[in-house]
């Protein structure tokens, strides 16, 4: 009897929206989901980071009666965030699958580009379940969803070099190369 063990990939909260934003702001979108633009992706750039500085704006004033009295700032950051979502509607939509069911769902309507906001939409699921600070940059410049909170990097690569650019690192590496150079005049190694 030979016990074989299979891994499973693991899904992680948020993983499936997180998806189809980082695909998008990457560039790596389907053609069928519209023309990715340069003005596209800075539009959902600028969707998350409005969402943040709202989410910052109340954070910051906790201690106020937010609904009654949300202030100038507050009030504006919201106007602003109306506006953004606006340009992303879904309207319900019918359609038969290949097991000829009949499904119910939402299609999305606009003059943006499906893709566009297919990946906003997943920007609002991820404000939604608390995960929008996970879409991040990576110091290689491109967007990843940190599956962790302390995950920095999108890869094993870019993770070392973020390591290699620490002072912690060069202060090791200079002790280590001084050590290595003293050993090679000594004679002692080739």
């Amino acid at each position: 009897m030979q016990l074989r063990r299979e891994l499973n990939s693991r899904e992680f909260k948020g993983d499936p929206w997180a998806a189809n934003v980082v695909v998008w702001l990457n560039g790596q979108q389907a053609e069928h989901n519209g023309k990715n633009t340069g003005a596209s992706r800075r539009r959902i750039e600028d969707l998350i980071d409005c969402i943040r500085e709202t989410l910052a704006e109340i954070d910051k004033n906790q201690d106020r009666d937010l609904i009654s009295f949300p202030g100038k700032e507050l009030s504006r950051l919201m106007n602003e965030l109306d506006l953004r979502i606006g340009e992303y509607q879904l309207e319900p939509s019918c359609y038969i699958d290949c097991d000829n069911k009949l499904f119910i769902d939402e299609a999305v309507i606009g003059r943006v580009p499906s893709g566009e906001s297919v990946a906003a939409h997943g920007v609002f699921e991820l404000m939604k379940q608390g995960l929008l600070d996970r879409i991040r940059r990576c110091i290689c410049g491109r967007w990843f969803f940190a599956r962790f909170a302390h995950q920095k990097s999108c890869s094993a690569a870019c993770r070392h070099k973020i390591y290699e650019q620490s002072d912690e690192f060069k202060v090791k590496r200079r002790a280590y190369m001084r050590n290595y150079y003293r050993l090679k005049t000594s004679g002692k190694v080739k």
